[in-house]
C-alpha cells in the first residue's frame, strides 16, 4: 500500500474518533403539567357563642326546663328538695365538614363533690335538622352533606335531693358544703373510625 492510501486511511480515522469524541446527539424529550387541583381538609370544631350563662330554678314543665332566674347562685344557700339549672345564654355551634366524616358528641362532667348527696350532670340538646340523627351514637357528614353546622346547647344540673326517714338531729348531710362549678362541664367532639361494613 502506498504512503497516500496509508495516509488516508489515518485521516479517516482521525475523522471517526473525533466525531466520536465530540459528544453524542440528543435524544428527543417534552414534558407535560397535569393541573389535578387543590385537596383541601375538612374541620370538626365547637364554638361557643357565649361563655355566659345563667342559673335558674329547675322546672320539668318549663323551656329547657328553666323555671325561676336565680340572680346570684352564691347567694342562693341550697337545700335539700332543690334542683338548680345552669344554662349558656347562647348555643355552641358545631361545624362538621368532610368527605366522610364519623364523629361522636358527648358532653363530660368533672367529678365533683362538696356538698354530700347533691349530684352534678351535665346534659345538652342539641339541633338536629341539618346534622341528623346519630346511629350507634355517631354522626356521618359525607360530600353530598357539605358544611353542616348544629347548635348544641350544653346545661349543668345540680340535684340536692331530699331524702326521708331520719331520725331527729341526725339528718344533717351536706350542710355547709360547696360545690366549685368554675370548670363544670365541657362538650367533646370527637373523629371515630367509619363503622365495618
Amino acid at each position: 500500500m502506498n504512503r497516500y492510501a496509508k495516509g488516508a486511511i489515518a485521516a479517516g480515522a482521525g475523522v471517526v474518533l473525533l466525531l466520536g469524541g465530540a459528544g453524542t446527539f440528543a435524544l428527543w424529550n417534552d414534558s407535560a403539567t397535569i393541573d389535578a387541583g387543590q385537596v383541601n381538609s375538612g374541620q370538626l370544631s365547637l364554638t361557643p357563642d357565649s361563655v355566659t350563662g345563667k342559673w335558674y330554678l329547675y322546672d320539668e314543665s318549663a323551656e329547657g326546663h328553666k323555671g325561676a332566674l336565680i340572680a346570684n347562685v352564691a347567694s342562693y344557700p341550697v337545700v335539700p328538695g332543690d334542683k338548680l339549672i345552669y344554662a349558656l345564654d347562647a348555643p355552641v355551634t358545631l361545624t362538621a365538614e368532610g368527605g366522610n366524616l364519623y364523629f361522636t358528641l358527648t358532653s363530660t362532667g368533672a367529678d365533683l363533690s362538696g356538698i354530700d348527696g347533691a349530684t352534678v350532670d351535665v346534659e345538652f340538646a342539641q339541633s338536629t335538622s341539618e346534622l341528623g340523627a346519630p346511629v350507634g351514637g355517631v354522626y356521618h357528614v359525607d360530600a353530598t352533606d357539605g358544611v353542616v353546622h348544629a347548635s348544641v346547647s350544653p346545661t349543668i344540673v345540680v340535684d340536692f335531693p331530699q331524702s326521708v326517714g331520719d331520725a331527729p338531729g341526725t339528718g344533717l348531710q351536706g350542710q355547709n358544703g360547696s360545690i366549685d362549678l368554675s370548670e363544670a362541664a365541657s362538650i367533646v367532639v370527637q373523629q371515630v373510625a367509619p363503622p365495618a361494613s
